[in-house]
């Protein structure tokens, strides 16, 4: 898969892009296709942060994996944009 091509190791300058890559990826591929495309994605995480992630229960759905990604690499930056974006849903 083209858009997933570069792996997230953990680098916080990378996040984004890979984030907004693999959502893309969701938004484009088959939602019958989504529980192969999630076990790729899995696979693109590398090194330490693959095995913290994998040791949790709760990464069935890309949005579970999302979160746990920003929650430990976004730093200030997703914050922010969590509430942004939380807000400008409301709206």
């Amino acid at each position: 898969m083209k858009l997933i091509n570069q792996p997230f190791d953990g680098d916080k300058r990378k996040l984004k892009e890979f984030v907004d890559n693999v959502t893309t990826a969701f938004e484009l591929v088959n939602p019958n296709e989504h529980d192969l495309l999630l076990k790729f994605v899995k696979t693109k995480i590398t090194g330490e942060d693959r095995s913290k992630l994998l040791v949790r229960d709760l990464t069935s759905t890309w949005r579970d994996v999302k979160q746990i990604l920003e929650k430990n690499y976004g730093g200030k930056f997703w914050i922010i944009m969590r509430v942004e974006c939380s807000a400008a849903d409301r709206v």
